[in-house]
Order: structure tokens, then C-alpha cells, then sequence
């Protein structure tokens, strides 16, 4: 199964130097701030916080590998 990354702007994903995708979402004001708390305490960025638990979401049940089409 292939995932299409989210489409910005002119019809680009945006992806740093290193090959990490952006992806940007809407939360509210309220969560924000208290992640944000919460991160800082933990002297982590809500960036390493979403990585973290989306890693660990997929290892509760992972998808199967990707089979090449070549």
C-alpha cells in the first residue's frame, strides 16, 4: 500500500534536506499549551513527542511491508 504525503502550496509536499516530509495539523489552543508544558518539562520538542507516539502506534500493529513493483 502506498501513502501519498499531504499536498502544501503549489501542489509539493515539503520535505527538509535529510528527506523528512512537513506535515502540519490543527489542535486546539488549549492541547497546544499544555503539550507544550508538558514537552518543556520533559526537555523535549512536540516534534520528538508526536514522532515518539506515532512509533509506538504503529508498532502496536504494524503494517506489512511494502513490496516493490520493480
Amino acid at each position: 500500500m502506498r501513502v501519498q504525503l499531504p499536498v502544501y502550496g503549489q501542489g509539493k509536499h515539503r520535505v527538509t534536506q535529510d528527506k523528512d516530509a512537513r506535515f502540519q495539523f490543527r489542535i486546539s489552543e488549549a492541547l497546544l499549551k499544555k503539550a507544550l508544558l508538558k514537552a518543556r518539562r520533559e526537555d523535549l520538542t512536540l516534534s520528538q513527542v508526536i514522532r515518539r507516539l506515532l512509533r509506538q502506534w504503529l508498532d502496536e500493529d504494524p503494517l506489512e511491508p511494502e513490496k516493490d513493483s520493480d
